[in-house]
């Protein structure tokens, strides 16, 4: 039989890094953008901030604070909305903003030296104030649940927790080297557009949440 911790663990990396897959979250959108400016470990710095702040969510999620927040309506309407919100202000950004040039390796590395304190706090700071990310780890946290046969104590708990923050910064680490190899061969013109493309995406994201949210209402 596999030892509740390990299995905990492993249940916490799939879900982390399955979760963290889609490009509709405002920090794998700015991992996404920094590596499409070539500026690779700035994106690195972003993602781990970004694991960072969503960890504190996901240990709200197993510790059952999010499960009382859906016992609220109201409570779970306003986070839905402040999602909704962020996720405009990064669609608008991304439309309207103009691609960046290319910057050298080089470059790259020099310059994340001096700025990978701030990337890293931007990455906190933007999950640490992205609320919706508690529900979403309730759900996740409902779903392993009903998935392990046993009972999880307190040490199989922190194992998830860990094991989704290995999976969330995997998978942004993974995506920067992804976007290292793949770049390259890009067209100039075709950065810009996936740029806008992938706000536009984000734009339509956000309107789910408000659906939610009206829909609830009425």
């Amino acid at each position: 039989m596999v030892p509740p911790d390990l299995l905990a663990l492993s249940f916490g990396f799939a879900m982390g890094f399955i979760g963290s897959v889609p490009l509709t979250g405002p920090i794998a959108l700015l991992v996404f953008h920094r590596g499409l400016q070539g500026r690779y470990w700035r994106g690195i710095a972003v993602g781990l901030g970004g694991t960072t702040g969503e960890l504190i969510y996901c240990t709200l999620a197993v510790a059952g604070v999010g499960a009382l927040v859906k016992q609220f309506p109201l409570a779970s309407a306003g986070l839905k909305t402040m999602s909704a919100l962020i996720l405009i202000a990064f669609g608008l950004y991304f439309l309207i903003a103009p691609p960046n040039a290319d910057i050298s390796e080089a470059e790259d590395i020099d310059h994340a030296s001096e700025t990978w304190p701030k990337d890293f706090g931007q990455g906190f700071m933007i999950s640490a104030f992205n609320p919706i990310l508690l529900l979403n780890w309730t759900a996740a946290v409902a779903i392993v649940y009903s998935m392990i046969p046993v009972e999880l104590d307190l040490s199989a708990r922190a194992s998830f927790v860990l094991g989704a923050g290995l999976g969330v910064g995997s998978w942004f680490s993974l995506l920067i080297v992804i976007l290292r190899h793949f770049k390259r061969r890009l067209p100039e013109g075709l950065v810009g557009w996936v740029q806008r493309t992938m706000g536009a995406i984000v734009l339509v994201a956000a309107a789910l949440p408000i659906h939610d949210v009206l829909s609830g209402l009425s």
